[in-house]
């Protein structure tokens, strides 16, 4: 059996139930941006190509860069962690615990 096995059977229900949760959840978010952006451009806030057509500026290029190498690295850590399979980066959230108590 591989080290990476992280599901037995009896899980799978339960791992497809959550991503089915979360695609619904993104779905619904991206429905609302989508309305949000028609409402802002039916009242002439947007243009409606803005979002589209928009170059951001240099501090929110960094902004975004950084928030993509934050989420990727979160990703990448739970997928190459050794502790524990069943308690995902418990020791980083240790660590940030005790940082947050000092």
């Amino acid at each position: 059996m591989s080290e990476f096995r992280y599901l037995g059977p009896e899980e799978t229900d339960t791992v497809v139930s959550l991503v089915w949760q979360l695609a619904q959840e993104l779905h619904v978010t991206r429905q609302r941006l989508l309305v949000l952006e028609d409402v802002l451009a039916e009242s002439g806030v947007l243009g409606p190509d803005a979002v589209e057509e928009h170059t951001p500026k240099s501090a929110t290029r960094v902004r975004l860069a950084q928030d993509t190498e934050q989420l990727l690295g979160r990703l990448v850590r739970v997928l190459t962690e050794t502790d524990d399979h069943r308690a995902p980066m418990r020791e980083q959230f240790l660590s940030q615990l005790a940082q947050a108590e000092d």
